[in-house]
């Protein structure tokens, strides 16, 4: 099989966190595998405000830190990823795209992974295939509105060197709602063109048996 690149993989990880909520119900916890508890999220002080999560998760995806990245997320929005990514390693029978994008190989492997344990993997994966943030990007927070008293929208600017070697800069949102007493970063509606593209890639790719 010719192994595929998929041109949206450059911007995911910063794609995967900003503007929209993620409506799916988390599912119940599962037990990661062996090969993952490695990168199951470390323990870290939960922040205190809406803008220091946004601070810390930037700060996790400029220092390619997808435990923390994860531990930053919102519970529900990992679910919904689950649940959207689950169909592409049901489908891909021979587990090709599934390691390639997951890092295991079988539908057991997938399923054992809790959700966060899950977005590790993609990140990590993605971050491998060249995907990840730069290291150079430089984050600052703007300012920050609440909709609700437990939903907050952030505007951003991520300062960096563009391909002709000048200074640019891009002005994103992302938002934060409260779960369970902490700030955590919504999932945006990226992963649904994500998820469809990465299918599109594996019906393309991947012989029927």
């Amino acid at each position: 099989m010719k192994t595929l690149l998929p041109s949206f993989v450059p911007a995911l990880a910063l794609a995967l966190l900003a503007s929209s909520p993620a409506a799916a119900a988390a599912d119940p916890v599962r037990e990661p595998a062996a090969a993952a508890k490695a990168s199951e999220p470390v323990a870290a002080p939960p922040p205190a405000s809406p803008e220091e999560a946004i601070r810390q998760t930037l700060e996790a995806m400029r220092a390619h830190d997808f435990p923390a990245l994860a531990k930053r997320a919102d519970p529900a929005g990992l679910a919904e990823l689950r649940q959207k990514l689950r169909p592409v390693v049901v489908a891909d029978s021979r587990h090709e795209l599934t390691k390639i994008f997951f890092g295991v190989e079988s539908l057991e492997a997938f399923d054992a992974l809790n959700d966060q344990a899950l977005f590790v993997a993609l990140m990590s994966q993605l971050d491998a295939l060249g995907g990840g943030t730069s290291s150079d990007v430089r984050f600052s927070v703007l300012g920050t509105v609440a909709e609700t008293p437990d939903l907050v929208h952030g505007v951003y600017r991520a300062s960096f060197t563009g391909d002709s070697g000048a200074a640019a800069s891009t002005v994103n949102l992302m938002s934060v709602r409260k779960d369970r007493g902490e700030w955590k970063a919504i999932l945006t509606e990226s992963l649904n063109t994500m998820t469809e593209r990465i299918f599109a890639a594996l019906q393309a790719a991947v012989p029927k048996d």
